[in-house]
């Protein structure tokens, strides 16, 4: 698997790619334009760079070092770095990353 299972897998996934690029079936188009979908992607890069720094400080400031799961009510922990991270990420993009991008759209480069 290490010297060809990997490299067939990204050959297999690039060979899938370039087809449904070829083909551009509507279905998917629209489904790529679903508002949850652009939603979640308008958000993803954000989410992506800070989610790990956001979780963690939650779960330390809740629990401390070492924390680990442990009775039913620890992964409404989770759910609260999640929901953090979500409403950190809705803010930058309405207060930062939207008007920032709009200001860059006026100009041709």
């Amino acid at each position: 698997m290490v010297n060809v299972g990997y490299a067939l897998i990204a050959a297999a996934c690039g060979l899938l790619v370039l087809i449904v690029a070829a083909i551009r079936p509507p279905t998917l188009g629209r489904a790529l334009r679903l508002p949850l979908l652009t939603h979640l992607g308008r958000r993803s890069f954000f989410v992506y760079l800070w989610h790990a720094l956001i979780g963690q400080t939650i779960i330390q400031q809740w629990t401390g070092p070492g924390w680990t799961i442990v009775s039913w009510s620890d992964p409404l922990i989770i759910i609260a770095g999640i929901g953090a991270t979500w409403l950190a990420a809705m803010l930058s993009w309405n207060f930062f990353e939207a008007p920032l991008i709009s200001i860059g759209r006026k100009f041709a480069y």
